[in-house]
Parts: C-alpha cells; structure tokens; sequence
C-alpha cells in the first residue's frame, strides 16, 4: 500500500448580496531582509439591483454609498457580471482620475459569438430519507438539468465531482432515483456506517461532558399515568428532547461548514441547493450557525433551501401508545391536530429560513414545486455587481461588522445585502466552542508550516477483523519557540484531525484533543530532539479517505497543517495485507496490560511495534519491520513456510552486504500470518531508501509487494 502525501438567467424578484472577507482579516506577515509587512482586509459584496424586476446595468462606484458600522467606506474596486449574451457589446468603465469622475464608452456591435459567462458552481444536496420526497426532488432536479441548464454551470449531484456534461448528470441522477441509498451513488452502507460512528463519537463526548444525550427513540417512549388513566406522560424532562434535538442540529450545521470550506477556492458564483424536510434553530446552536454563516459569507457561498415535505398535510398519530402529551383527551388521540402540526412544521421551517436569507439565498416553503428553488438559481447567477473596499479599524474581537448598501441617487430600485459579518477573535479571547470553531476553519483555509507536523498512517486488524487506522503524529518541541536554556519549559497545544471518506455525502470524522509536554535544558542536549507527539485509533469502514490535521499552540497561535489520502480495504477479503509498519519502538509486550490497546493488535513475537510519526531514522538505529496477511489461504501458509523475501534499494538499485532479519509467524486457527523484520542502519549513508517485502504468493497478485520510503539521517 502506498500512501500519497499531499503539502497541501431570467429576472429575479428579490435581489441579492454576498460578502466575502478574504484573509478573514487576517494579518499575513512576510519575513524578509527588510521586514515588510503585507495586511491584506479586502472585502467583496456582491450586489443585485432591480428595478420593476429587471435587472439595472450601467453603474458606477459614485452612485453606490457603502457603509461598515455607520462609517463610509471608499469602495476600491466595482465591477459588473453581466449575463451570458450571444452578442457582445464592447464596452468599459473608464475613470478620470482627475475630475473623479466616471463615463461608460460603448462601441458598435461586435460579431455573433458567445461570450462565457462567470463559472457558476451549484451543489445539489438532497437530504431527505423518504422516498416520495426523493422521487419529486430527482423530478425537479432532472427538469432543471433539462431546460434550465446555462452555460458556465458545474454542478455536483449526490457528491459527486463537478461537471457540465447534461448525460453524465442526468445519467448520475437514474442511478441516484433508482437505489438512492445503494451502491454506486456516494451513499453506500460503509458510508452510513462512518456517519454511525461518528454519531456515537459524538454522543460518547457529550456524555463525557456531563451533558445527557440519549437516542430520539427513548425520548418517545412514555408510560401510563398510575391513575389508570390512559393517557401517557413523559419518562424523562421536556428539557433532555430538546438538548438531543439540539445535537442532531449541531450535526447537520457542522456538515455544511464542511460543504462551505471545500468550496472556497472555487472562482465565481456558488451555490448550495439543500432539499431537506426542515432544520430546527435552536438558541444552543446560535454560535455554531453564526459560523457557518460567516464562512459562508466569507467564501461567497449561497444557500438556496427548499422544504422537501411540500403542501403535505398532518396525519393522525397512529399509535396510541406513544401518543404525545399534548394530546389531552382520548378522544383526540387518533386525530389530526392542525394547528399544532403548523407550529411544528413553522419551528422545522426556522433553519431553512434563517440560513437562505442570510447568506443571500432564497427559500421555497409550502411548495410542491421544488423546482422553483433551482429557477432562483438561475435568475442570481449572473447582472450583480461585485463592490470591493478596505474595511477600518478592525478590532479582531469578534464583533459583527454591520454593512450597509444604498443609492442616493437610484429610485424605485431594489436592494439587498448580506448584513455584515463577524471579525476573527484572537485565540485568548475565544471560548472553548469557539477555539474548537477556528481551528476547524483554520484546518480547511491554511497551509502554513510554521509547525513542522510529521504524521502517519497506518491501517490494521481489530480482534474482529475490521480496519482500524493508527495515526501517529510529531511536532519538534523547538518550533514552539521555547527557551532551550531554560530548566524547564511546558507547552501547550491542541490537536483537530479531520478524516474524510472521498466519495460520502456524510460529515467527516473529527477527533480533537490536547497536547502537553514539558522539556527540560537537558533534552535539547541530545542527538534526537526532543518532539511532542500524540496517537490515536480509529475504526474506519473500508474506503478512500483524506486526511488532514492541525496542531496549534495555545498561547501563540501559530499552527502547522499535515495532509494525506489512504486506501481503506476491506481486511475481510481473502489473503489481504495490513499496511508496512516502520518504526524504532520495538518493546516487550504485556498481555496483562488490558489497557494497551496497540499491544493488542500489533504485538509479534513477544514484542510490540508501535508506529511512529516520521519515516526519519538516525545512522546506527535498528529498523522494526512488520506486517499482517489477514485470511491466509492454505497456499499462503506454504510460501510462508519458506521465509521471507525481503530487499532494500536505494536510487531503484539493491543495496548490498546489509543484513536483514525476519521470519514469518503463521496462526493458522486464526488465518493470520505476522512477518517481523529487522536491520542495522550502521553501513548505511545519510540519503532515502525504500523497503521492499513480498507477499505471499507474490507472482499472483495484483499488488505484488508492500514498500515505503524512509530516510537516514546523520
């Protein structure tokens, strides 16, 4: 297995703004001899005037005013994207830098050809679980592709990557409406299975923090009044439904951030289309929402929402048994109640509100004609205006930025806007849910190294025979910048990783945590620094992943990013290898240690080799070898009866004389077959090499061998 390292068109009735606050208003310095510094606060609003439903063209920056918190700001930049035309009129802006003012040129027709309009890229996201919904939500989607697809569009349906070819997506969407949750569509079982878990995770850590999660199902199930009364009252308090509903919102917010940050590179206009049968605001989740509307504002993503349930009317609560407790007379039990199912489906409807107004988007409620949402997005992807300016006195407290846009000048017209943003807080000011928030957001928009983060991967068996992926991750304790002199220095940091399985419409895994060391003057004496490491298991459904991961000191600020891709497979296939471990750390094993976790899966031989973070080794180290082959066929234990073929090069050639010993280790009653290897690194010059072990039965395979890539260093 080889692992890939990576550095890292109609008239609209209700106009629209994006904002988009690149950098974030972040300082980005740049050392050099002179010491010059670069801040970089621009801010873009994207503005849709109309007026009597058209569109208006021909402005300039002296008819817009533009306010930041009551105070004018000088607009910089503005420019118009104009609809896809097939005949282009030459024409430009031309400013006279003298008198200030602003004349528009236009020339003669130019020849018939088709002018490209902006790319506009839309994500079409279906949430919802009942099939007749995802039937009327597959016809307005393929009506959509049919007749109002434009030029310049790229659209991903079900997760799938971006494109403008109408067969490949209506072909994508067949197989979508056929087995909406079957193989093929992005939503396979192993998907679900990742969302499962990382469910469980997140219950298990709330439960961790005192707080009472229990599932939906238990919320529901009540029990006769001792009266023998047959009404039914609630086992468990009116305040725990609504912690729970609170989380399972906190789910679906945190899975469009996700959203939002991956498509923050894209150029142009982009857009989110969720179908979803409601989303619930709740007062706990306020901070997370305002975050994921700042992203999206920052990114100039827009969510256009639609309500997936349509003109579907309430319909009598069937089981008696489970019969909410505002049903107050048995008489009323099996009968529909209007208006409370109104305000129900009117609380449902907050989120989807909340999140297409503020950002720009539109919503359809009440509807069956979802497609009308997509006509919206037709009608806001092109005649906007883009105002560029260089907001003041930018605090970094986290405060929100109150933007305002008017024409003096302009009559009749309508105008509307994001209404401001929130400023990045410094890390010392930040609560805990928040730091957890910013470095989320800093996981997916930087690429800084200040931090040298190591990392690696590796995937093994369970006792079960299911994937578990071991990561190790380092970082030198001098890139925190402490004082080597000193006696004693402590540093503090924290940890996020993100594990993203490559073809899921599910929310990634996330697993944070806190890093603490403490090194003394002596430690940095030695040949090997000192590093602050962590490590961690995970069980993952087998899958191609992204991998990416943060480490961030607690009182600088200053951060390092490490990212990767690995292949998952599927360990209960026959004759199929774990992953090639290289390490140092080779240590007795104590199978009275019922906490060691590593040893339990990774203990050979009567030791333990326990991964580490680098490929890096220092001349004279001895180098541990291992490897499993899961499901050994009876052919795989006669190969492996021979011994074990094993080689190293260097520049693709074998380096001779070097001694390497090893020996398989065959369990025949559990169809497992352990190789462990080792050799001296003495002989060997400061340079790369690679490890080369074949596989059993090697001339009959598709992948022949195991290999990686380390390096010895002086």
């Amino acid at each position: 297995m080889r692992f890939i390292r990576k550095k890292i068109f109609t008239t609209c009735a209700y106009p629209i703004i994006f904002l988009f606050l690149m950098m974030s208003g972040l300082t980005q310095d740049v050392p050099d001899e002179n010491h010059f510094k670069i801040k970089v606060n621009l801010v873009q609003v994207e503005v849709r005037i109309t007026r009597d439903g058209q569109p208006v063209e021909g402005l300039g920056r002296k008819d817009f005013r533009l306010k930041e918190n009551g105070r004018e700001q000088e607009i910089s930049f503005l420019s118009f994207i104009e609809a896809p035309s097939e005949i282009a009129f030459e024409s430009q802006t031309v400013t006279d830098a003298r008198a200030g003012n602003e004349s528009t040129i236009a020339s003669a027709p130019a020849p018939a050809v088709k002018t490209p309009p902006e790319p506009s890229w839309i994500y079409l996201l279906p949430e919802v679980g009942n099939p007749f919904e995802f039937r009327r939500t597959a016809e307005a989607i393929r009506d959509f592709i049919n007749q109002e697809f434009q030029p310049g569009f790229y659209v991903s349906l079900g997760g799938l990557p971006y494109t403008d070819n109408k067969e490949m997506l209506l072909a994508t969407l067949d197989r979508l409406e056929n087995k909406p949750y079957g193989k093929g569509t992005g939503i396979t079982p192993e998907i679900m299975q990742l969302q499962q878990l990382e469910d469980m995770r997140r219950i298990a850590q709330a439960i961790a923090l005192g707080e009472n999660f229990n599932t939906i199902e238990d919320e529901l199930y009540h029990e006769p009044m001792s009266d023998g009364d047959q009404r039914t009252t609630p086992m468990i308090s009116v305040e725990t439904v609504a912690r729970q509903i609170m989380f399972y919102g906190q789910l679906a917010m945190f899975r469009y951030m996700d959203l939002v940050e991956r498509m923050a590179l894209l150029p142009g206009k982009k857009s989110i289309v969720l179908f979803r049968s409601g989303l619930r605001m709740d007062r706990g989740n306020n901070p997370l929402m305002n975050r994921l509307l700042a992203s999206a504002a920052r990114n100039r993503v827009s969510f256009y929402t639609v309500d997936a349930r349509g003109l579907d009317v309430a319909e009598p609560v069937k089981n008696p048994q489970r019969t909410m407790a505002f049903a107050r007379q048995r008489g009323d039990r099996n009968r529909p109640d209007p208006m409370s199912e109104n305000m129900r489906r009117k609380d449902s409807e907050e989120g989807l509100i909340h999140l297409a107004e503020q950002t720009g988007g539109k919503v359809v409620l009440s509807s069956n004609d979802l497609g009308s949402i997509l006509t919206k997005v037709v009608e806001d992807s092109h005649s906007y205006y883009v105002l560029s300016y260089y907001p003041e006195n930018l605090s970094n407290k986290g405060k929100f930025r109150k933007i305002d846009v008017s024409l003096p000048n302009q009559k009749n017209c309508k105008i509307s806007f994001v209404r401001g943003y929130y400023e990045p807080k410094p890390i010392n000011r930040q609560s805990s849910n928040e730091r957890l928030l910013s470095l989320k957001e800093t996981l997916q928009t930087s690429i800084s190294e200040d931090l040298r983060v190591s990392g690696e991967p590796e995937v093994i068996a369970d006792q079960d025979g299911k994937p578990l992926l071991y990561l190790s991750f380092a970082v030198p304790a001098v890139d925190f910048g402490v004082d080597t002199s000193r006696k004693k220095s402590e540093i503090e940091a924290e940890l996020l990783m993100q594990v993203t399985n490559h073809y899921s419409l599910q929310m990634p895994l996330y697993q944070n945590s806190e890093l603490k060391g403490a090194f003394s003057s002596e430690d940095f004496k030695g040949i090997e620094q000192p590093r602050l490491t962590y490590q961690t298991l995970l069980p993952l459904a087998p899958g191609y992943y992204h991998l990416k991961a943060i480490v961030r000191d607690k009182k600088s600020g200053i951060h390092g990013i490490y990212a990767s891709s690995i292949v998952v497979r599927d360990l209960n296939a026959p004759s199929v290898p774990s992953t090639l471990i290289l390490t140092k750390y080779a240590t007795p094993y104590n199978p009275d240690d019922k906490d060691d976790a590593v040893g339990r899966v990774l203990a050979a031989g009567g030791n333990v080799y326990y991964p580490q973070a680098s490929r890096e080794f220092r001349k004279g180290d001895a180098v541990y070898a291992l490897f499993h082959v899961y499901n050994a066929a009876p052919d795989d234990f006669e190969w492996a009866s021979k011994g074990v073929q094993v080689g190293l090069l260097r520049d693709e050639q074998p380096v001779k004389g070097i001694n390497i010993y090893g020996k398989p280790l065959p369990e025949p009653d559990n169809r497992l077959i352990k190789y462990v290897l080792m050799f001296e690194t003495a002989d060997l010059e400061p340079g790369e090499y690679t490890f080369m072990a074949l596989l059993p039965n090697y001339p009959s395979r598709t992948e022949q061998q195991l290999e990686e890539t380390f390096l010895i260093l002086e």
